[in-house]
């Protein structure tokens, strides 16, 4: 599951502009990193694509914490 914390960190910094050390698994998406609609769905693809899944719109709205999206991915991978 580390594994998914770290990459998930290095996605969200990516994708939400923010340095890796400030996102923590508590870190509110929104709230924290501004993220906006056009921003959590890059980062959903990017997640897609780094995990070869398939994260339905649904989910993506239920992403309020990084350990939410870890939650998913590590419930939901291959």
């Amino acid at each position: 599951m580390e594994d998914v914390m770290t990459r998930v960190k290095e996605l969200v910094a990516e994708h939400l502009e923010a340095a890796e050390v400030d996102v923590k698994p508590t870190s509110d998406i929104t709230k924290d990193f501004k993220g906006r609609r056009l921003e959590l769905v890059k980062l959903s693809m990017a997640l897609e694509e780094a995990f070869d899944i398939i994260i339905p719109d649904e989910e993506v709205e239920k992403f309020k914490t990084v350990q939410n999206i870890v939650d998913y991915i590590s419930k939901n991978k291959k």
